[in-house]
């Protein structure tokens, strides 16, 4: 996650990875998503916005990003968008090496990352 307003990125630590990107659709109803550990980047969850942590022994100068609540459904739309987009060149890719196996490979792509089911518009 990168603030291009304060030049402040905040990675997902270890531990944390893409298959997990619907869980920030619950972050409206109070759950938040695991970010990780060591260190161990964090969500705040506030009336109007999520404020994301660096870390959670942050000081009182440390830096972070905040998301409006509004957002996060486009922000969603969109990660949805690239993943269905590598979905795509994979399919391409696949189908001139093995066009008999592609299907299954896109079927596994598509469970791990759970690309092609719909969002939940009620999130934000």
């Amino acid at each position: 996650m990168y603030d291009s307003a304060t030049g402040l990125t905040i990675s997902p630590s270890c531990c944390s990875g893409l298959e997990d990107w619907r869980e920030w659709g619950a972050l409206p109803q109070g759950y938040w998503p695991f970010l990780g550990h060591d260190p161990s980047p964090w969500i705040e969850i506030l009336s109007d916005r999520f404020r994301v942590w660096p870390d959670d022994g942050r000081s009182a100068g440390d830096l972070f990003i905040d998301i409006p609540a509004r957002e996060l459904p486009g922000l969603l739309r969109g990660v949805q968008r690239d993943l269905l987009g590598f979905l795509n060149a994979v399919e391409k890719w696949a189908l001139a090496i093995f066009p008999d196996r592609t299907p299954a490979l896109l079927e596994l792509l598509d469970e791990c990352f759970d690309i092609r089911s719909a969002l939940d518009d009620s999130a934000g």
